[in-house]
């Protein structure tokens, strides 16, 4: 039963640190006072001779407010108000303030603050519950002044973090993530950091020059790529949930873990967010690029192809929809831009190579037409043959043998060679004046 009940204690402390905070804030206050007493009480006793009781019975008799106290109640408070008693409590006094100090100038090295005066102010609010650090979020950042040092940015909580509306905020411990906050004013609980920030409103990315290869070796450079897109929404039934009057920015906690986990390390530092979705869209159409040839990119050969539609498609496939969440994003929109050669040699070589195909389409039909010429005339000569032949033996037909035969063909003949003669006249065709 007390084991479940301290397990109750410790969720409650664990979902509302504020609360334990302050706990542990009036248990410093109770030992800073509490300390301060005894050691008054104890000097009094030992090295003054006041007598306190009689003090005490002497305030109860004068003043009628202090009558209903007991005398052994008032007696502490003797010791506390008497200028000879009190001054035993300056010691622990001192002492407190020696550690204060020291503590600061500890904190300004350790974190390389340049103020002494932050360091020890954090030091006093940690202990002792005064005068909290703000620090606030809005933008997707955090709002910083210029040469503005604060120290919950710099070294964690204790302190309030003011997230504006449109925000949302990972905070993390020192080996874990502790909680995610959004548009609130949220409590970071001692040596508690900012883990991730994250504006919640659609998100606008670019990259205004892209260098790459073709498959078939072309160097190439696409243009004015933009892009959209937004902290991946929670899923409820497997949908992911529209935004609404109601819930304007229903965002995934899970997405805000994955945008603060899954980033990679560069040399120049730990990427962006912005940085980390910018290269998986760059990623995605460099892929597409160097999978597909300069013609087909530029100029497909069948009708209704439109590679930057089948592009478009790509990046918005299930399998790139994952990688992106693996990121916590949704891509919303993207324009591929449009794509330059970078050397103008190829453009000619193209001009070359498409001008050979014509001419080598034009040379088949020139030769197509001249063979069918040929045939038709070949097929006139023929038929002009058959014609005579058909014509002669017709005339055979004609001639009586039985006269002389001699004579009777060399007048087929002749006629024959009359006829030939004025077909052919018929058909020359008369000049023109």
């Amino acid at each position: 039963m007390i084991t479940k009940k301290m397990q109750q204690i410790d969720q409650f402390f664990e979902e509302n640190p504020i609360y334990r905070e302050l706990f542990w804030v009036t248990v410093r206050w109770i030992i800073l006072i509490g300390g301060c007493l005894v050691l008054a009480i104890i000097g009094g006793l030992l090295f003054e001779t006041i007598d306190t009781r009689a003090i005490a019975e002497h305030l109860r008799a004068t003043v009628p407010v202090l009558s209903v106290f007991p005398t052994f109640v008032l007696v502490p408070f003797i010791f506390i108000f008497d200028p000879d008693i009190t001054r035993y409590m300056l010691a622990p006094l001192y002492a407190v303030i020696t550690v204060v100090i020291a503590g600061g100038f500890f904190i300004r090295d350790v974190y390389e603050l340049e103020s002494l005066k932050q360091a020890i102010q954090y030091v006093i609010s940690s202990l002792f519950g005064l005068n909290y650090p703000q620090i606030t979020i809005d933008g997707g950042e955090v709002v910083l002044h210029e040469d503005e040092v604060n120290v919950l940015n710099v070294i964690g909580g204790p302190g309030f973090a003011v997230i504006q509306p449109g925000n949302a905020v990972l905070f993390r411990s020192l080996r874990r993530p502790s909680k995610a906050g959004m548009t609130r004013s949220y409590f970071m609980a001692p040596f508690e950091v900012i883990g991730q920030v994250a504006s919640l409103d659609d998100q606008h990315g670019f990259k205004d020059k892209l260098t790459t290869l073709t498959k078939d070796g072309i160097q190439v450079t696409l243009c004015d790529v933009h892009f959209r897109f937004r902290i991946m929404p929670i899923e409820e039934n497997g949908l992911l949930v529209d935004r609404s009057l109601e819930n304007p920015y229903p965002y995934s906690e899970e997405a805000l873990s994955n945008m603060a986990y899954n980033l990679s390390v560069e040399a120049k530092g730990l990427e962006t967010w912005h940085e980390a979705v910018k290269r998986m869209v760059v990623g995605g159409i460099t892929e597409y690029i160097n999978s597909h040839t300069i013609d087909h990119l530029t100029a497909p050969f069948q009708n209704g192809q439109d590679p930057h539609s089948t592009l478009h498609d790509e990046l918005f496939s299930p399998a790139s929809a994952a990688r992106f969440k693996n990121l916590g994003a949704e891509l919303l929109w993207v324009d591929v831009g449009h794509i330059e050669i970078v050397s103008e040699e190829v453009d000619k070589t193209r001009l070359d190579l498409w001008a050979a195909d014509w001419i080598g389409n034009a040379d088949v039909a020139r030769a197509y037409g001249d063979a069918k010429r040929q045939a038709y005339q070949e097929l006139g000569r023929a038929e002009a043959q058959a014609e005579i032949i058909i014509g002669i033996t017709q005339s055979l037909e004609q001639v009586e043998f039985n006269e002389d035969p001699a004579q009777n063909l060399q007048k087929m003949l002749l006629l024959r060679t009359a006829q030939v003669l004025e077909a052919m006249t018929e058909k020359k065709p008369k000049k023109t004046d």
